[in-house]
């Protein structure tokens, strides 16, 4: 079974780490050979209060449905029918290339339906050789909020990956996400971009994220530069407990007998850990979503 959340002593580790259903990736209290040390607390990134209007913007949905035309919806905690105002604008990346040009614009009432931007002139793909990325500035009487995107097409022919209708071969590295010192916790945003631009300079441009959700500075960062993601969903249940670990061990032969495949690969899972599991994938789905760099889940 699961454990409930406690924010008191006594924390039940002992039992929820090893074999809860909660998803919990490569994390271990007997940490070895595949398997980490186990991180609490508010490990993936420093938490922050912002003072924000009654009304005020909560997201963008940015669809962009071919080079000139984007398609924007927002949502908010407003009444229907605020006033929202909406431009595509090219990306700021330092303030020197700060530019006052606006791509697009579009206004209309907040936020039942979504609000189409024909642009002047048409976008550039992302890719890994150019990573263009592009921003909506949305804005009501009282709040505003800034969202980047990039355009690029993502395709399978005859068994070879396409991106933006021309081969790529995905040549890239297993990144498990933990640090000597900090563990889970990237040691700092110079660290985490040191580490990146060490992997694209190497010659790779694709970086599977091995069992764990990174904060959102790190996938920006893969924007940026002009890497590829695969976003592996972390594991719970008997699917990550070791080889050596005798529940597993009874856990694949229940899976055997029951006809499915001997290798943990569908281990049966309660109706509460099946719940937890497709909730948290799809919410990391949906958070994950607007990096234009994550090409395979």
């Amino acid at each position: 079974a699961g454990c409930e959340f406690t924010d008191k002593p006594p924390v039940p580790c002992v039992e929820c780490c090893p074999f809860a259903w909660q998803p919990r990736g490569k994390q271990s209290l007997n940490p070895s050979l595949i398997m980490y040390s186990a991180v609490t607390g508010l490990w993936r990134q420093s938490p922050w209060l912002e003072v924000v209007p009654r009304c005020h913007l909560r997201r963008l949905q940015i669809r962009v449905l071919d080079g000139r035309t984007v398609e924007v919806r927002a949502s908010s905690n407003c009444d229907d029918g605020v006033a929202l105002a909406v431009e595509v604008r090219p990306r700021v990346t330092a303030p020197e290339t700060a530019t006052s040009e606006i791509l697009g614009a579009a206004q209309g009432p907040c936020c039942s339906q979504a609000l189409r931007l024909q642009l002047s002139a048409p976008l550039q793909r992302w890719s890994i050789h150019d990573p263009v990325l592009y921003e909506v500035h949305a804005q009501t009487p009282d709040d505003e909020i800034v969202q980047h995107f990039g355009w690029r097409d993502i395709s399978v022919r005859d068994g070879r990956v396409l991106l933006n209708g021309e081969l790529v071969f995905m040549h890239g590295v297993l990144y498990q996400g933990y640090w000597p010192d900090s563990l889970l916790t990237p040691p700092s945003h110079r660290a985490l971009e040191s580490d990146l631009l060490g992997i694209k300079s190497a010659g790779f441009n694709t970086i599977r994220v091995h069992a764990v959700v990174m904060g959102a500075p790190f996938y920006m960062l893969c924007d940026e530069i002009g890497l590829l993601v695969w976003q592996d969903m972390p594991g719970g249940d008997g699917r990550v407990l070791p080889i050596w670990e005798h529940r597993r061990g009874v856990a694949e032969d229940a899976a055997r007998l029951a006809g499915r495949q001997s290798q943990a690969n569908e281990i049966v899972r309660t109706p509460e850990s099946l719940h937890a599991f497709n909730t948290e994938l799809e919410a990391m789905v949906d958070w994950l979503s607007p990096f234009v760099s994550i090409v395979v889940w």
